[in-house]
């Protein structure tokens, strides 16, 4: 073997960056390439997987062979090792996968390895979660459901033609075993309420929430598609006095009140706070998405929760994404199967690129060419007139009980 240094080995690869602190580590991925101590470069490793775990229902020939054609370059394979023990520390990952660099694809080389290097560097994560399930008697359904989490990425980009896993640093919640599947839904936990916003309930039921961000003049946040303009801009916080608390209210649509809002302590109490523990759901592409489907998950989530996890004395189900933007029921009616999921929400407008959509809907990655957006159904038909019309579909958050 070559007696690389991180940075000798870098400048091979092309790679033009890297966490400072993988210098720190560098010498244990050497060691453990030299000693062949990462499983994960051998091709019949992932044999192994799938026969314990069920993991690659229809990419298991894609993850071996791109394994192969990784333990056949020393360079990317001593890579791929200082990826596989970076991910081992935990409190510092998201921090070294927004400094790293995946080496780009040299001219003329396959690009299977490269693509899916990360893919297969969370596969070390399978067993710890595989064992977390059991210990917590998860139905066998969900257990292997949920295992395939990672796998369904990749089948996504293959039908696209070309296997990879995208959103690298959003994965590590699958690597933890924070990620779950169960029927139309991912749930995520555990989680914890952004503080962004406070939800208080009146003795009646009744719920108003207050935010805590910068807001634009006219009630949207600052820094969103079209609210960019920071004159009149304002800084929207919550007061609490002995007798009241005190704030800018969200309206049904998510936006805020350029007027405070008094709530009386001897009416009014915190229903939701920053910290208090939520169940995320998450939504995956490409699969029916009717009310009944949906309620028939919800109602298997909330059961699985109640068995497998009591001791997460969760306080509510939170969602954040472009489906949770109230201007879609006026778009689509209320029947619409992604309106009646919408309404099922307490809106809280967040800072939005209000970009969403194209990916999701149209398949593309920015909105440089509006008029060139397809038109082959009619959601695609509305959103592209609402875009061209100069307004957006927002990410929001939102919570229910």
């Amino acid at each position: 073997m070559i007696n690389y240094t991180i940075d000798h080995l870098m400048s091979r690869l092309g790679c033009e960056k890297f966490p400072e602190r993988w210098r720190t580590i560098f010498e244990d991925a050497k060691s453990i390439y030299e000693n062949g101590e990462n499983p994960l470069l051998s091709p019949a490793h992932y044999d192994h997987l799938h026969e314990a775990y069920r993991v690659f229902e229809n990419t298991l020939d894609i993850y071996k062979r791109a394994a192969e054609l990784l333990s056949e370059s020393e360079e990317l394979s001593l890579f791929f090792c200082l990826l596989c023990r970076a991910l081992k520390d935990r409190p510092t990952i998201q921090r070294d996968i927004s400094q790293m660099q995946i080496p780009p694809v040299p001219e003329g080389a396959d690009p299977l390895p490269y693509d899916m290097m990360t893919a297969l560097a969370l596969c070390q994560s399978y067993p710890a979660f595989f064992k977390q399930m059991v210990a917590h008697n998860v139905p066998e359904n969900i257990l292997y459901d949920s295992m395939k989490i990672p796998e369904k990425c990749v089948e996504l980009h293959l039908a696209k033609g070309k296997p990879r896993l995208t959103s690298f640093d959003w994965y590590q919640h699958a690597y933890d075993g924070k990620l779950y599947r169960i029927g139309r839904l991912q749930l995520e936990f555990p989680m914890g309420m952004p503080n962004l916003y406070r939800l208080f309930e009146d003795k009646c039921g009744n719920t108003v929430a207050f935010a805590n961000l910068r807001v634009h003049r006219d009630g949207f946040p600052l820094g969103s598609r079209h609210y960019e303009d920071e004159e009149g801009a304002f800084v929207a916080e919550i007061e609490e006095t002995d007798d009241a608390y005190i704030g800018y209210a969200y309206d049904d649509h998510g936006r805020v009140s350029l007027e405070k809002t008094k709530l009386p302590k001897s009416e009014w109490s915190v229903k939701l706070g920053g910290g208090d523990r939520l169940v995320a759901l998450h939504i995956p592409r490409g699969e029916p998405f009717t009310h009944e489907i949906v309620e028939d998950t919800l109602n298997k989530a909330k059961e699985f929760l109640k068995e497998c996890y009591p001791q997460y004395d969760y306080k509510a189900f939170f969602c954040g994404s472009w489906l949770l933007d109230p201007t879609l029921v006026d778009l689509l009616g209320e029947d619409a199967n992604i309106s009646k999921f919408c309404k099922r929400f307490i809106p809280f407008s967040v800072k939005s690129a209000g970009a969403s959509p194209f990916g999701y809907v149209f398949g593309v990655h920015s909105a440089d060419d509006l008029e060139g957006l397809p038109e082959n159904s009619r959601l695609q038909r509305l959103l592209k007139k609402h875009y061209l019309d100069g307004k957006a579909i927002y990410d929001m958050h939102g919570v229910f009980f």
